[in-house]
């Protein structure tokens, strides 16, 4: 088995401290937009004007592109870092149900 191999095979799991520190590494590295993402901000945005959540569209854009494996590991993973660092959603907030909020639900 080739080492390439054997490590696409092997699930490690990540302690917070290590999560922490890579986060804060990838958000001093952000860079520019190419010109493929650019193409694509009047699409997302005419998608905006309608109500579209464009970061979580393109989250679930990402997370379909994904083996059936590969998703799961993400989820699962996704899910401990939320509660992690206390991503859930915030109480007292009213923004409409889901599927069936209408234009009063969302802010402009």
């Amino acid at each position: 088995m080739s080492k390439d191999k054997s490590k696409k095979e092997t699930v490690r799991a990540i302690t917070k401290e290590s999560f922490e520190e890579i986060i804060d590494g990838l958000k001093d590295y952000r860079g520019d937009k190419d010109k493929a993402v650019m193409a694509l901000a009047e699409r997302y945005k005419d998608g905006e004007q309608k109500g579209l959540n464009t970061k979580a569209a393109k989250m679930c854009l990402q997370v379909e592109r994904m083996s059936p494996v590969d998703r799961a590991a993400f989820l699962r993973e996704f899910d401990k870092y939320r509660k992690w660092m206390k991503l859930d959603a915030q109480t007292g907030l009213r923004l409409g149900d889901d599927d069936e909020a209408g234009e009063e639900a969302r802010p402009n």
